[in-house]
């Protein structure tokens, strides 16, 4: 990949300028539509948060459904974590598949009941799924059935404490990001320590393509984000893009990858959420604002992408969780 000089996004225009392009790409409103409704509780087609005896939702992580997938057919896949379990569900909502996390953690002899904290699929279809009870990776084969856990390395250069995101690769390498040791571990298909990538966190791995992304804070303004990107894991981080705003960020994040190795971007000042959609040659392609949501308490991701690039978001309002739709 060609190094990219830094690109411009200022939020108080109505354009936003690509890295490699003379041509500016126009800010687009948009806004979220409700596609899929879930009531609280234990039943198939049913999710589980805690509330107080008032009904607001407890603060903290693992407190609802922690993360979102929505694959090339459109079933989403929640990790229903209160409920350990992962649930399917159509376009309509039927529940179309289910994974009991606790049966399974019962059949490998882990200490704990699972808390599902981060999952994704690999190349070969395989379900991988960090357990933030027994510190794990388990491994699920959606064909056979069979299952296996992966524990940390006990060496101190080696190891992870906590696991915040785990990501795959083309190979099926593991990689477990460490946010308290600020390191992303990696193994390999079998669970073999690998490689300590001291300081490389806040990651985006496109397993198809090897791609990587990261963002990276500037040294010196709280409201500048730089984007770095690189084609392979062995290669240098190289620049791709920046984020500038005039208003404060209050976070940003990468939502992942599309079928066409696109980045997804999005970052939430006050007022406005923005999504910026990136071509690998680091060309703006999208830009879209809607406006803040508070997803009501704290999924792992409250953004994601589909593969066909369909944003979606959760929320959890009274005793209703939303999935939406950005459109």
């Amino acid at each position: 990949m060609k190094t990219i000089l830094l690109s411009l996004i200022v939020s108080c225009v109505a354009f936003v300028f690509p890295c490699n392009a003379g041509n500016p790409v126009l800010t687009k409103n948009a806004e979220f539509s409700p596609i899929l409704d879930f009531s609280r509780g234990s039943e198939p087609e049913q999710l589980l948060w805690l509330v107080e005896d008032d009904g607001t939702i407890l603060p903290g992580a693992f407190m609802g459904p922690m993360v979102f997938k929505t694959d090339a057919a459109g079933i989403l896949w929640v990790g229903d974590t209160q409920n350990g379990r992962i649930c399917a569900f159509s376009k309509d909502s039927k529940n179309t598949k289910t994974v009991d996390l606790i049966a399974i953690g019962t059949k490998l002899g882990l200490k704990d009941p699972p808390a599902l904290l981060d999952m994704l699929f690999n190349t070969k279809g395989d379900l991988l799924v960090g357990d933030g009870a027994n510190n794990v990776i388990i491994e699920i084969s959606m064909t056979t059935s069979t299952c296996r856990f992966f524990a940390a390395p006990t060496d101190e250069d080696s190891k992870w404490a906590q696991i915040n995101y785990i990501h795959s690769d083309s190979l099926g390498r593991i990689y477990v990001e460490d946010l308290a040791l600020q390191r992303t571990v990696v193994l390999d298909e079998n669970g073999s320590f690998l490689e300590n990538l001291q300081g490389q966190v806040f990651l985006a791995i496109n397993k198809k393509t090897d791609r990587w992304v990261t963002l990276v804070a500037d040294n010196d303004s709280t409201d500048i984000w730089h984007v770095l990107a690189k084609d392979k894991r062995e290669e240098s981080w190289q620049a791709f893009a920046a984020i500038l705003e005039k208003k404060p960020v209050l976070w940003v994040g990468l939502l992942g990858f599309d079928s066409d190795d696109n980045i997804y971007i999005a970052y939430e000042t006050e007022d406005a959420r923005s999504y910026l959609v990136y071509s690998k040659d680091a060309e703006l392609v999208k830009s879209l604002k809607t406006q803040s949501i508070n997803p009501g308490y704290d999924p792992l991701y409250p953004d994601w992408v589909s593969p066909d690039g369909t944003i979606y978001s959760v929320k959890i309002e009274k005793d209703t969780l939303r999935i939406m739709q950005l459109k």
